[in-house]
């Protein structure tokens, strides 16, 4: 039964089945593809010129992609969901996911409490290991990064000014790199290795968030 209960969450949640299919996909892929060339460009051409504040514009192109597909979502709200806002789709997707429970007769306390249960165990089995965590990487890149940093300063800095300004630079740099980061290890790692653990831990929480909505409002409310 929770494979049958998973797949309907996963067409009636899925961010993939409620936007990504009605997004002009070859616009969106070819934006992203841009946005990262352009921004690998921009980092490429601040380090071979040595003109530090470029680093800055590369974020540039990602948060314009990141406005774009926004903007998407609230046009496939109110287009294709007769919907004000994404949240308002959400919201009608869940009142869809509890009624759908319901008709499977996940009715008592004890119902969620099982199926809840049931998907946790069933998301672990789901998950594939990452070897390389956020740990590792940050113990090899340490060291790299804290020479880099000593060769900046005792061998190119010749000011409180220009310390101050390189440091500021390297701090958006770590944070932009973070960003990118997280954002390919996001896909990698959550996508292609545990999608459907993740999934799968999704429509745990959501169940939980239905189960408490139900206690909330009393046994009354239940049937």
């Amino acid at each position: 039964m929770i494979y049958e209960i998973f797949s309907f969450y996963k067409k009636r949640m899925s961010f993939w089945n409620i936007y990504f299919d009605y997004m002009k996909k070859w616009l969106v892929s070819l934006l992203v593809i841009t946005a990262v060339i352009i921004s690998l460009g921009l980092l490429i051409v601040s380090f071979w010129i040595g003109v530090k504040w470029i680093i800055l514009l590369t974020v540039i192109p990602i948060l314009l992609v990141m406005i774009y597909v926004r903007k998407e979502k609230n046009r496939i709200a109110k287009e294709v969901y007769n919907q004000d806002s994404p949240m308002d789709v959400f919201y009608n997707r869940k009142e869809d996911f509890a009624a759908y429970l319901e008709r499977k007769g996940i009715v008592e306390p004890h119902h969620f409490e099982y199926l809840i249960e049931l998907t946790d165990k069933n998301a672990q089995d789901l998950k594939v290991p990452f070897l390389i965590n956020w740990g590792i990487m940050a113990a090899i890149a340490a060291p790299i990064w804290i020479q880099y940093i000593h060769y900046i300063f005792s061998n190119e800095i010749s000011g409180l000014e220009e310390a101050t300004g390189t440091m500021g630079i390297l701090i958006m740099f770590i944070v932009v790199m973070l960003y990118v980061g997280s954002i390919v290890r996001s896909f990698v790692v959550g996508e292609l290795l545990n999608g459907e653990y993740n999934r799968m831990k999704q429509m745990g929480n959501l169940i939980r968030d239905i189960y408490l909505i139900k206690l909330s409002q009393g046994r009354n409310e239940w049937k």
